[in-house]
């Protein structure tokens, strides 16, 4: 059987592209072999680079295939890395246009590299062309050779003429067919016109055929290969050896080919198949693409002038795209290439409105950077100001500036608020120092306000003399300045105490003491730590008082009118104004309490 009339010797045999005929003399050269599609997108960088690597090591045609689509795999991951990077540094504070990318150097080194194997492919394409014009020319002269064996001239043999022409592959396409119709005629002419003995000739078809068995045993163990690329490869290698295997019996030669045949279909079959199934899957994949796809375009419109907001959606966004990276691919056909666009331009329209909304965002915390900046001049500018006690309120209305001038870019907040507590910290310090200067002065008036204490206590309230001294003792008292405020409610207490005592064994009058006790209850009162509210409630209490009180004499005098043509008049009058002359007392001695509580 001839075996060009195998429609299989003139099908594809790999997935992707068209590698050759089989049963033709045109076939690929091991380099030309397809390169497995391979959805690199899922895989991480290094073993993009890895791969990159290995694939230098492939026969030039395949190698550098395969590099052109690692490199462009490679070339994506480093650009999603490289926005990643862009976005943590403006998120960071940092601006556009000083942002510096290293993985760029990479993508140069790769480009260097896939050029580089781009001209050997070129150079290993000019030396193959070349090659294939020599062999054309040589299986020419091998035909003239061969026409002169077929005449009868004995200067070669035809196994010499077959290994040459074996060797002599390939040669240019165009000339192929022609070439193998002239030497397979020549072989015909060759075979019927030999006379040779009947024994060897059938020795020599013996052998072909264990050849020819051996290959079809191969063929049919190729069913057990997991790699269908690989299983056309080897299949296809397999069909040039059986072409260039001489012929077998006349009895055999349909039965054997025949069984190379059904090999080679169940092979096409398993393709068929794997071809279909593959297609079942991109539907499937570009079905989730689409309501991934759905998911997303909201997302484009997306706009807000919440961070947290823009963090929350990022979030979401990211989740979807890992999503669609998970499926896998979906195929060439028209309609996954315009999904993969409409994927694109939605990730770079919702990523350019959130670098938008982060250069917003960067641009309000380098005003509120500024302000802070003027508040730290401010506060620094304090650091010489005479008077402390401007200084120190200034620079707590300044730290409440501060608190409302809202965050900053992230790289500067710890390295501005150092700055400013700095500043605060030597307003403050000056203050520390002149209060622990005070402070050893506060515990001598301490103690000389417990010498008094003790002195008061001391006075015999009895004796004539002691009053005035005691009253020297109360002036001495409030000459004494402050004390530590640790001390001070014990302090009052023992004063308080040691005042009243003495009061109450007083022969002074009753006015005295009430003045004087007026003053000691003022003084209690001013040492509290709400003196100011208690001061301000008193003398309401006070005004309130008097008030009633001149009310009630009032009402008295009235009804003293009201009555005045009674019998007892006279009585009733001189009661009413003995009642009012009391309250007129009253009133005198709480206008005096009124004002000494001002006055306090």
């Amino acid at each position: 059987m001839n075996t060009e009339s195998n429609p299989h010797f003139t099908e594809e045999i790999s997935i992707e592209e068209n590698l050759g005929e089989i049963g033709s003399a045109t076939y690929p050269t091991h380099e030309e072999a397809h390169v497995e599609e391979i959805y690199y997108k899922t895989w991480s960088k290094e073993a993009l680079l890895k791969a990159f690597q290995e694939a230098k090591t492939l026969p030039i045609v395949k190698g550098y295939k395969l590099a052109n689509k690692l490199k462009s795999a490679i070339e994506e991951k480093i650009q999603e890395e490289k926005n990643l990077a862009l976005e943590k540094f403006i998120a960071e504070g940092g601006e556009e246009d000083d942002f510096e990318y290293k993985g760029i150097l990479l993508l140069a080194e790769l480009d260097k590299e896939l050029r580089s194997l781009k001209n050997k492919q070129k150079e290993y394409l000019n030396e193959l062309n070349r090659q294939k014009q020599e062999h054309h020319q040589t299986r020419l002269k091998l035909l003239e050779k061969l026409r002169l064996l077929v005449d009868g001239h004995k200067d070669t043999t035809y196994k010499q003429i077959q290994d040459e022409w074996k060797i002599a592959s390939p040669v240019p396409q165009e000339h192929n067919a022609a070439l193998w119709a002239s030497f397979h005629a020549l072989s015909d002419r060759y075979y019927n016109n030999r006379n040779i003995d009947f024994e060897l000739k059938q020795l020599d078809r013996k052998k072909n055929l264990e050849i020819k068995l051996e290959i079809c045993q191969k063929a049919e163990s190729l069913l057990q290969e997991p790699s269908i690329n690989k299983s056309l490869e080897t299949l296809n290698f397999l069909h040039r050896e059986f072409k260039h295997t001489g012929p077998v019996t006349d009895e055999q030669k349909e039965a054997i080919w025949q069984r190379f045949k059904i090999a080679s279909d169940a092979i096409y079959r398993r393709r068929d198949t794997f071809l279909q199934e593959k297609k079942a899957e991109y539907q499937q994949n570009l079905a989730k693409k689409k309501e991934i796809l759905s998911k997303l375009e909201p997302f484009s419109e997306f706009s807000s002038e919440s961070t947290d907001e823009w963090k929350k959606k990022v979030t979401e966004f990211e989740t979807l795209i890992k999503e669609w990276a998970a499926i896998g691919f979906s195929g060439k056909e028209q309609e996954a290439k315009e999904i993969g666009k409409k994927y694109w331009d939605i990730t770079k329209t919702f990523f350019k409105h959130k670098n938008d909304h982060y250069k917003k965002v960067f641009d309000f915390l380098q005003s509120n950077l500024k302000n802070k900046e003027a508040l730290i001049t401010r506060v620094e500018d304090l650091t010489n100001e005479l008077d402390l006690e401007k200084a120190i309120k200034s620079v707590l209305e300044l730290q409440k500036k501060w608190k409302e001038a809202g965050h900053v870019p992230f790289k500067q907040r710890d390295k501005i608020y150092e700055r400013f507590k700095k500043a605060c910290d030597a307003v403050f310090e000056r203050k520390r120092s002149v209060e622990k200067e005070k402070e050893g002065e506060y515990e001598n008036n301490l103690l000389l306000k417990q010498a008094i204490c003790k002195q008061i206590t001391s006075l015999d309230a009895t004796v004539p003399d002691s009053f005035q001294n005691f009253k020297q003792l109360l002036s001495d008292w409030k000459k004494i300045g402050f004390v530590p405020k640790k001390d001070v409610g014990k302090l009052q207490i023992e004063y308080s105490a040691a005042v009243k005592g003495f009061i109450d064994n007083s022969k002074q009058n009753e006015d005295d003491k009430r003045k004087i006790k007026i003053s000691l209850e003022l003084e209690e009162i001013k040492s509290k730590p709400d003196a100011k509210l208690l001061l301000q409630k008193k003398e309401s209490f006070l005004k309130g008082k008097i008030k009633s009180l001149q009310s009630e004499i009032d009402t008295l005098r009235n009804n003293l009118l009201f009555f005045a043509r009674s019998k007892n008049a006279d009585s009733l009058a001189k009661d009413v104004e003995t009642k009012v002359q009391v309250i007129e007392m009253q009133i005198k001695n709480l206008n005096e309490e009124l004002q000494l509580t001002k006055s306090a």
